[in-house]
Parts: C-alpha cells; structure tokens; sequence
C-alpha cells in the first residue's frame, strides 16, 4: 500500500497558489503550443481536402463520443477523489472496469455503423466508422496515469505528453491526406496519435502498469460515485452532440462541414480550459475544500484568480473576431463559417464558466448539481431549439446551444450560492474581464478586416 493513501493533505490559500503558479505557465504553454498546431493543419487540410470531407469528419467524430458519453461513470473524478489514489490494487481494478466499458463502446461502434451510415444518408461510411471503432479501444487500453498524475501535480508530464500527441496527430493527419486525398488521412492521424498517446501514458509516468483485476466490489463502488454522473453525461451528450445529429442528415456534406471546421475553431478555447479545469483547479478545489469544509468562497475565487481573468478577457476577444479569423484562415469557399463561429464564440465561454462552476461544486460533494445543471440546459435547448427553428429553419437553432448554456450558467450561479460558495461582486469583475476582451477584439477586428480586405 502507498503511502499517498491518506487524504490529500491540507494547503493554506497561498500554498496553493504558489503551487499553482508553474502548472498554470505550463498548461497554458503547452496549450497555446497544440492551439497553435491545431490552426495550422486546418489551414493546410483545407487546401488540400473539399468541405464536404470535414463534414464526414464531424460525422465520425460524433460516435465514439456518443457512445463513451452514454457509458460514462465519471472514472477520472473517481480516481481523483479517493483516498487511496495511488494504491495498486485499487488502479488495476478501475483500470480492468474502464477496459471493459471501452472494449464494449468500440464492438457498439462496430455493430451500429452501418445503421449509423444510413440514417445519416452516407452508406459509404460503413467502413470508415468501422476503422473509428478502434478509438474507444486504444484509449482505454492507457493506464490510470492521467488521473493520478493531475492528482500528484505532474503537469509538466500531461502537457508533454499533449504536445507529442497533438504534434504526432498534425503530421500524420498531413501527410496521409497530402497521399490519399481524402478524409481518410485525418481518420488515420487521429488512430496513429491515440495509439501514441496510450503509450506514452506507460512510458513517461512511474508505476503506471496495469494489470487484469477484475473486482465486482470496485464497480458497486464506482457506481454508487457516479450513478448522477452517467445521466449528467448522457445529457451532456444529447446538448452536446444534438446540433450535429440533427444538421448531419439535414444539411448536405459540404454545409455540414462548416460547421464542422466552426465546431472545431469554436472548440480550440475550451481545450485550454477542460485540461485547466480539470488538472489544476478541480485538485485545488478539492484541497481546498478539505482544508476548510463549507467555507471557502474565498478560496474559490482566489484560486487561479490570475489566469482566470486572462481567459475571461481572451473570450470576449474571440467572440469579436470569427470575422478576421475566417478571413484571413481560409479562402472564399468557407465564408460561411462565420455565422457558426459567431454563435459557437459565445458557447466556448460559458462552458468554460460552467465547467469551472461545476468542478467546485463537485469538489465541495454536490455531484447532484450537475445533473441538475444539464438538466436546465437540456429543457432550456429543447424549448428554444423548437422555437428558433419554427422561426428561421436549422441554422438558426444553432442559437439555441447558446441560450440553454445562459441559462445553465444562471442556474449554476444559484447553485453555488446554495453552496455558499457563490460571490456577486467577484462574479461581475470576471464579466467586466470579459467586456473588456470584446471591446479590445472588436477593435482589432475592424482594423484586421481593412488590412485583409
């Protein structure tokens, strides 16, 4: 048995700062890095592939993440929350449980992708989303490591590894789609990059193998942990994934795809933000919570206060800028990407804030919260995606994701109060970050658009 089995031990506010400080420079470095990478192999894949390959893209992307979402038990909080993290035993076996529910997601995958083709009007998907299957399974043959290390502060070993993923994923991507010419490329980028990212979860982490430990106790257990997260996922799911669902045979392949290559830009912000959220200030919340249980709206907004407002103002810039940034990205064809991005900006910001909502109230045991949460944005989508759609057709209900979000964030403000953990006057200093990042960006967008124009 580890000696790490104990609770994690309690920090002062300004221990945890400090412990903060060069975990945020790193994950924001390595990010900014892989944000980086990301634009430019969109810039070179749409020289090289039509729009229509971007909208099968999306399509592909789309199962797997339904399927592991559906199943999800919420494996990692689970690990970072127990006691005894670090013992063998108790790795091998929710390793062993999350190997089976990965090897299940990829067989459903495999079974259902010829219905998936059809119902989507694309029969030659079949194949491809067949080759996709495999996905789910190389990602949940990595070990346990991305959890116990964000639980032990390795950030420096997560972001690198991010890096040579990311860097790995853009090479292959290129290089099969400057040879095959077609969406293919991008599907054997993404297999070639998750097959190198679960080694590297072996490679570059101590004590990181896994072995067969099959225990019916442990599930019990993680069940009873995230029974409320597996209903919170599936809606997540339905949110998250419905505008593509429903776009996906709605519209044609190419117009699909501008909403793809939208979803993409408008989903680079958050992967700073999730890998944040989770790697640093959810084990800060949680340090923090047990250091002064039912007490520390304070500490809430103490911790990471500094990066926090950066990200704020770096939202309202992009949310003025889809124009500049379509613009000077891609030629002619894609013009119509900027609508989307607009709408999608706005989304990127409050799933952010919502995400950092949700991680301290899960950090402080209210787990309910974010069923309750996704819930709101659940029937909030429901009613003004029928109402946005009645009014002006599909596109248009693409502003629906961003009013149920508006309204998740409300809720998850009085959740937080309920919590005692919500603070109105740090709340509006964060807003005001966030108009000032537009005021800035619309300023550049206007001197941006004369130049590219």
């Amino acid at each position: 048995m580890s000696a790490n089995n104990g609770p994690p031990k309690a920090m002062s506010v300004s221990a945890i700062r400090h412990h903060l400080k060069n975990n945020t420079v790193i994950l924001v470095g390595s990010n900014g890095l892989m944000l980086v990478a990301r634009l430019v192999s969109t810039i070179i894949l749409t020289r090289i592939l039509d729009p229509s390959a971007f909208g099968i893209i999306a399509i592909l992307s789309i199962v797997p993440v339904v399927l592991t979402l559906i199943s999800d038990v919420g494996f990692y909080p689970y690990v970072v929350r127990a006691k005894g993290y670090a013992d063998r035993q108790f790795l091998d076996e929710v390793w062993s449980l999350r190997l089976v529910r990965s090897f299940l997601t990829g067989a459903a995958m495999f079974a259902l992708s010829s219905p998936i083709a059809a119902f989507v009007g694309e029969p030659d998907l079949s194949l491809p989303l067949k080759v996709t299957a495999l996905l789910p399974i190389l990602d949940g043959l990595a070990s346990m490591t991305f959890a116990t290390a964000a639980k032990d502060g390795k950030i420096f070993e997560l972001s690198l590894v991010d890096v040579i993923t990311a860097t790995v994923n853009v090479t292959a991507m290129i290089a099969f789609s400057l040879l095959l010419k077609s969406f293919w490329g991008i599907v054997f980028g993404g297999l070639v990059s998750t097959t190198l990212k679960t080694t590297l979860s072996y490679l570059l982490f101590k004590g990181s193998q896994r072995r067969w430990r099959f225990s019916v106790e442990r599930m019990k257990s993680i069940w009873a942990f995230g029974r409320f997260i597996m209903p919170s996922s599936m809606m997540t799911l339905m949110i998250g994934q419905i505008d593509k669902i429903i776009f996906a045979p709605m519209l044609g392949a190419a117009e699909f795809g501008y909403y793809g290559l939208a979803s993409n830009l408008g989903a680079a912000p958050n992967s700073l933000t999730a890998p944040y959220s989770a790697r640093i200030l959810y084990p800060a919340f949680s340090r923090a919570q047990a250091r002064n249980p039912g007490n520390w709206s304070a500490d809430y907004y103490a911790i990471g206060a500094k990066p926090r407002a950066a990200l704020m103002v770096c939202f309202g810039m992009f949310i003025a800028l889809p124009q500049s940034i379509v613009t000077a990205l891609y030629d002619d064809r894609y013009f119509a990407v900027i609508y989307y991005l607009q709408v999608l900006a706005i989304c990127s910001l409050l799933i952010a804030t919502i995400n950092f909502a949700n991680d301290a109230l899960i950090a402080a045991g209210h787990v309910r919260a974010t069923l309750k949460i996704n819930t709101v944005r659940l029937v909030s989508l429901v009613i003004f995606g029928v109402s946005l759609y009645y009014g002006g057709g599909p596109k248009a209900m693409v502003a629906a994701l961003a009013l149920s979000l508006l309204a998740a964030q409300i809720f998850a403000g009085f959740s937080l109060a309920k919590a005692n953990i919500f603070n109105w006057v740090q709340e509006l200093r964060l807003a005001a970050f966030v108009v000032l990042g537009f005021g800035f960006g619309w300023g550049l967008n206007f001197v941006l658009m004369r130049f590219l124009s």
